[in-house]
C-alpha cells in the first residue's frame, strides 16, 4: 500500500532492514554511509490483451501481464548532522 509509512518506521541503523551504499573512495563527505530501502508498493493488473496496447515508436513494447510498482527511499546524513530523505517510484512491466 503506497500510503504505508515503512520508510518512517524502519530502523535505519539495522543492517538487516536497510541496504548501505559503500564508500570505496572514503570521501568522508557524510556522517554515515547513505542507506536505502526498496518496497513493493502495489501490483497493477493488466486489462489489455497483447495485441491491444503497444508503447514506443521505433521500438514497440507489448504490454502483457501485471505491473509491479516499487518505491525507493534513500536516507543520508550530512557531516553537520542534517538528515535527508529522497524517494522515487517506478514500475516494471
Amino acid at each position: 500500500d503506497i500510503n504505508s509509512d515503512v520508510w518512517e518506521t524502519v530502523d535505519w541503523s539495522n543492517t538487516e532492514s536497510v541496504q548501505t551504499v559503500k564508500d570505496d573512495k572514503n570521501t568522508n563527505l557524510t556522517a554515515e554511509p547513505p542507506k536505502f530501502i526498496i518496497e513493493l508498493v502495489t501490483t497493477i493488473e493488466s486489462e489489455f490483451e497483447e495485441e491491444d496496447v503497444q508503447i514506443g515508436s521505433d521500438y514497440s513494447i507489448d504490454i502483457t501481464g501485471d505491473t509491479n510498482i516499487y518505491r525507493i527511499t534513500a536516507r543520508g546524513v550530512s557531516s553537520r548532522g542534517a538528515v535527508v530523505f529522497l524517494q522515487s517510484t517506478f514500475g516494471i512491466i
